[in-house]
């Protein structure tokens, strides 16, 4: 009587998880944790990962990607993975050589906020009626965003020539009480 095991590894894969683009790039790390394996016969399995990106609505493309998979020591990583859903499939293999298969999805959504960088000193000069409406992109020097274009909106903090200080808008107006006068502005930006 030969006993042979042929059957693979009796396993599932982790929940579905959504992740944050990596700081300044439009990708993320995945630090993929290992597959839950319920039953085998072996007393080991091991196990290795491919990925494959989704079609808009999360329907996986068809090609297994794995030249960005790392391994290092007992952790598997994928890199550059881009924003939206991925599919990851664990090839799980016990002593015996069979084969099981699970997969889960990995969302990657941009979290990061964009960083706003705000040009210290800038000289407004009034028309000859003595307003000026100066753009919120003029008080902008070098923000930026790790994945979007992004949208300038500012206030005035210090009152005068009837503003808003709550009021976020495109422009700030400036009039005639002004002149000679430090006024502060506050420059928000959106990804």
């Amino acid at each position: 009587i030969k006993v042979v095991d042929k059957n693979g590894p009796l396993v599932t894969a982790p929940d579905e998880v959504t992740i944050s683009a990596d700081p300044y790039t439009c990708t993320a790390t995945y630090e993929v944790p290992p597959p839950i394996v319920i039953f085998d016969c072996s007393s080991e399995v091991t196990w290795t990962v491919d990925y494959q990106l989704s079609f808009p609505g999360g329907q996986p493309t068809g090609v297994w990607i794995n030249d960005n998979v790392r391994y290092v020591g007992n952790k598997v990583f994928i890199d550059d993975l881009p924003i939206d859903s991925s599919w990851i499939r664990y090839t799980v293999v016990d002593d015996c050589g069979n084969i099981t298969y699970a997969n889960n999805e990995v969302v990657v959504k941009d979290f990061e906020p964009p960083v706003a960088v705000c040009d210290e000193f800038t000289v407004v000069t009034l028309t000859t009626g003595g307003v000026a409406q100066i753009f919120a992109t003029t008080f902008d020097d070098g923000s930026h965003d790790n994945c979007t274009d992004i949208l300038f909106d500012a206030r005035r903090m210090t009152a005068g020539c009837g503003a808003s200080l709550t009021n976020w808008t495109t422009a700030v107006n400036f009039c005639c009480q002004d002149v000679g006068k430090d006024i502060m502005v506050s420059l928000r930006v959106t990804d």
